[in-house]
């Protein structure tokens, strides 16, 4: 933001000898602590409790305001406070500087860790200029991906309903995921992706939310003489297989765990797990994924549950986002390098929680799914495709792998790595190292 604000640059940025970074120091200071925040430290090292922009508001409209919380609607003229709340990042960003720097300065023998501190600083600058170059993507192939996705999602939750309603003797399906596949075969039969508002081709997960609405409104359904016959199913109420008087839903969503928990058990699969207190049904992922594991050789179309939520996962979790938060001109994604985040000094990539807000994506980088299971949906296996280099490049894959104390050894020449590497760690013998290259 001071380098590229539209003028002359506000700092030296790229020379890491002119600036400090707390949240290095910090983060040298405890690499194991898990928060990191700002309100946190200022609180917890500086005894200074930081502002809640939320009290900014309750002192200028009341307890009980409920509009937006958009710093910009405050005026420092009518409340002090909003003048020092936007100082006091600078306040204690500054002072948490004259906290921690000294510790981290100290002489190496008393604990210092400057060497480490200019090596995180200079990383800091590189990880800037990457995270800027940002990402291509191949949107072509993104959209392939999801087409599949979107077609095998279907096709699996068709065939558990229809399945599921064959056993129980009565439709289970609901309203809502008919008239999402009336809507499919009508507009989109080959399940295309589009931007939004061309085509007005929905994404399946949207289309489903959407015909969620839709379907609570009486006059929609009564024109459509199938939904309006559907519209009329009661609640079923019957012993379940332990004995129990039960009431269950008319209709099921097997996209909801709990839902799919009560499906499981009016379907009479064994293996179930209940809470102690309420004795409902556990439906967390992995109990639910237990469940269907034992229960496949039985009940073979369980399976389709396990394969319409792994390719749930590779829509929701990767092909969406890369197609929803590219930039819609260069076709890139910004992805956050966070070299903070782990004790071991390893670099991590989370999907940010507000991509509209901030540019990022929410695709989580190093989740990447591999190559190497054959079972797994096809649009699983093939996420890592939609990356590519831009026009006229090259991408290079380089895996060190156990080069690192290669190369460390031949730029530091510690004698005792050195000595190792013509130690043999099975016979304890020691080998000629005569051979031994000088600087």
């Amino acid at each position: 933001f001071l380098q590229f604000n539209g003028g002359e640059p506000l700092g030296e940025w790229d020379k890491d000898k002119k600036w400090d970074d707390t949240q290095i120091l910090a983060y040298l200071n405890n690499p194991r602590a898990k928060r990191t925040g700002l309100k946190f430290l200022a609180k917890t090292e500086l005894g200074m409790e930081m502002i809640e922009i939320k009290e900014l508001f309750f002192e200028v409209y009341g307890k009980d305001y409920k509009g937006d919380i958009d710093f910009s609607l405050l005026d420092p003229l009518v409340c002090e406070a909003v003048v020092w709340y936007g100082a006091s990042d600078a306040i204690c960003t500054f002072l948490l500087r004259e906290r921690f720097l000294p510790e981290i300065q100290k002489p190496k023998k008393d604990g210092g860790q400057g060497a480490i501190y200019r090596i995180e600083k200079s990383c800091i600058a590189a990880t800037r200029w990457m995270e800027r170059n940002r990402i291509y993507i191949d949107a072509d192939k993104v959209a392939l991906l999801i087409r599949l996705g979107q077609k095998e999602t279907f096709e699996a939750m068709k065939e558990v309903y229809e399945m599921a309603s064959g056993m129980l003797g009565r439709c289970i399906t609901p309203l809502h995921f008919v008239m999402a596949e009336k809507e499919i075969k009508k507009t989109n039969p080959d399940f295309t992706i589009t931007v939004e508002g061309d085509g007005e081709r929905l994404a399946f997960n949207k289309l489903l939310k959407e015909c969620q609405t839709q379907s609570k409104l009486p006059l929609v359904v009564a024109e459509d003489e199938e939904l309006s016959e559907l519209s009329g199913r009661v609640p079923v109420t019957k012993e379940n297989r332990l004995g129990e008087t039960v009431t269950y839903p008319a209709e099921y969503d097997i996209m909801s765990p709990q839902q799919l928990g009560l499906m499981l058990d009016e379907l009479g699969i064994k293996g179930l797990k209940r809470t102690e207190k309420s004795k409902q049904i556990k439906t967390s992922k992995d109990e639910i994924d237990k469940v269907l594991a034992g229960a496949g050789n039985k009940y073979p179309w369980t399976a389709k549950i396990m394969r319409f939520r792994e390719t749930q996962k590779a829509l929701g979790t990767y092909l969406l986002p890369l197609w929803e938060d590219a930039h819609p001109i260069e076709g890139t994604i910004r992805v956050q390098s966070k070299n903070l985040g782990t004790d071991t000094g390893r670099f991590s990539t989370p999907g940010s929680k507000t991509a509209k807000r901030d540019g990022g994506t929410r695709y989580f980088m190093q989740g990447t799914p591999a190559t190497y299971d054959p079972g797994r949906p096809e649009c699983l296996l093939r996420v890592r495709e939609c990356f590519m280099a831009r026009p006229g490049r090259f991408i290079v894959a380089i895996d060190l792998s156990g080069a690192e104390l290669r190369i460390v050894t031949n730029l530091s020449r510690e004698p005792l790595w050195l000595k190792e590497f013509f130690h043999c760690a099975g016979c304890d013998m020691m080998f000629d190292d005569s051979q031994t290259p000088t600087r």
